[in-house]
């Protein structure tokens, strides 16, 4: 219902009255939460929206579970789906204490998910970061890299403009010495259907 209510309200952010409400729910979910559940939700529901409130409770959750492995791959997950990610924040997090750059759960949240966030991968910059992490993980765990390879399969459903730059993208992977052929079988084939 939180969530719900975020997003209703979200959409008046200009008002202050509706940025006092979304703060004084979102504090009082979080600081009267007993489990981990219902703390996160509180990140759920905000997670797409521009306030100082959202950093200041993701921080604070990040606090709280950074030892815990698994609900630190939500935490980035959350992080990688958000409206409000950038390449600079997804570089800060892949060399974060928490994350574990050669854990596949920590790869999937963090870098698979961010291909499943249309609004932030599908530009040159988004295209350029994922086709990086894959050259780089290919060379100690190709199968994590042939998966985040078919994060580029929706291809056929962009616009030409977005294509062109896969296109480019998946060339450059395809270039690359030594590429393993897990990648380069997937690689390949969406280059070709496209």
């Amino acid at each position: 219902a939180l969530f719900y209510i975020i997003k209703s309200l979200g959409n008046k952010l200009d008002n202050h009255s509706s940025i006092q409400l979304i703060e004084t729910m979102c504090l009082g979910q979080y600081h009267n939460a007993d489990n981990m559940t219902d703390s996160i939700a509180v990140l759920h529901a905000i997670n797409d929206i521009e306030l100082t409130l959202r950093d200041e409770i993701f921080n604070k959750f990040y606090n709280s579970w950074h030892q815990n492995e698994l609900v630190m791959d939500k935490w980035f997950a959350l992080c990688a789906a958000s409206s409000q990610v950038t390449i600079d924040k997804l570089n800060k997090l892949i060399v974060d204490k928490a994350f574990n750059a050669t854990n596949p759960n920590k790869m999937y949240a963090l870098l698979r998910t961010f291909t499943m966030n249309g609004l932030c991968f599908n530009n040159e910059l988004g295209y350029t970061f994922i086709a990086e992490q894959i050259l780089a993980i290919d060379k100690f765990n190709p199968h994590i890299a042939s998966t985040l390879s078919s994060g580029f399969i929706q291809i056929n459903q962009l616009h030409n403009n977005y294509k062109m730059m896969v296109k480019s993208v998946l060339g450059t992977i395809l270039r690359s010495a030594n590429i393993s052929p897990d990648v380069f079988e997937i690689v390949n084939k969406i280059n070709i259907n496209n």
